[in-house]
């Protein structure tokens, strides 16, 4: 993934590529364990957004690859999609 990442011209990946599995990792765990739901996944989304708009960008490629990079397009956005109806239900709660 990291080769990806400096394909993409991401500066800094050699630390970027840590935080963000560190933190993918801390709000999954989160979310799982019920502490900071919410805040955990509202970072989940905005982590899937930037990377689908980095990584799953199928306006840019062709033919076949552009078949599976918006594959992974529209799974993307269906978690994100997931995240928000878990933020939805747990502010719903707290209410």
């Amino acid at each position: 993934m990291k080769e990806l990442m400096e394909a993409k011209n991401i500066p800094y990946s050699d630390v970027l590529f840590p935080l963000s599995m560190l933190g993918m990792l801390l709000a999954s765990v989160a979310i799982v364990f019920n502490a900071m739901v919410i805040l955990s996944a509202l970072y989940l989304m905005i982590f899937m957004g930037v990377a689908t708009f980095y990584f799953a960008d199928f306006w840019n490629a062709e033919d076949k690859e552009k078949d599976q990079l918006l594959n992974q397009f529209t799974a993307n956005l269906t978690i994100i999609g997931g995240l928000f109806l878990l933020i939805i239900h747990v502010g719903s709660q707290k209410i």
